[in-house]
């Protein structure tokens, strides 16, 4: 459980026990309030302060560090459309990062004011989205988001060791080989007469 306080200084408060203890992380930024916090995963969210800054996070909230989202004005909403895809907005535009908040680009450009709330929701493989101002402009979006889950690697359950290639070879090989637990290893190869070489 996450959510923003407006205590100088912003502050992002985290809950890994539903909500029985917390803690704080202080933002690297100096923004009057938290405007808008979004996480897309456990570990990897985007928080956005009132002067424009914002943060992100891939520890799930315990640290976090400035990430550039470009334009001017402030940076009113967060949100989060599938496991890699953030957008906020800023200013008269929304803003979308398919790298989790690393990097951003314009994806909406608008004329009907600044926008302070954004929000989307996805059925099936169709993302529609939303975006206000305050004086009632709405921006839509509709479509597919494209971001691509991260691969986790696995420890092997059992000790493997795959066949060479290329085989045979000269003068080099790749070997693959896979081991359930942290341990010291040593491959050897050996020629057709069993010379170790």
């Amino acid at each position: 459980i996450w959510f923003a306080s407006n205590s100088a200084p912003p502050k992002v408060y985290r809950s890994t026990d539903g909500g029985a203890t917390w803690s704080s992380s202080v933002l690297p930024f100096a923004d009057t309030f938290v405007a808008g916090l979004a996480f897309n995963t456990t570990t990897h969210g985007v928080v956005t302060g009132n002067s424009g800054n914002a943060a992100r996070t891939t520890d799930g909230g315990a640290t976090w560090v400035s990430t550039t989202i470009g334009g001017t004005g402030a940076a009113f909403a967060a949100t989060s459309a599938g496991p890699s895809e953030l957008f906020v907005t800023k200013g008269a535009n929304v803003y979308r990062s398919t790298d989790r908040g690393a990097t951003w680009t314009v994806s909406y450009t608008g004329a009907i004011g600044t926008m302070n709330h954004i929000s989307f929701a996805t059925a099936g493989s169709t993302t529609r989205g939303w975006a206000v101002t305050a004086t009632g402009g709405i921006a839509a979006f509709y479509g597919n988001l494209t971001g691509v889950e991260e691969q986790v690697a696995e420890i092997p359950r059992t000790f493997a060791l795959e066949q060479n290639y290329p085989n045979p070879f000269n003068p080099t090989t790749t070997l693959r080989y896979a081991l359930p637990k942290d341990a010291r290893l040593t491959l050897s190869i050996y020629n057709i007469l069993g010379q170790r070489i």
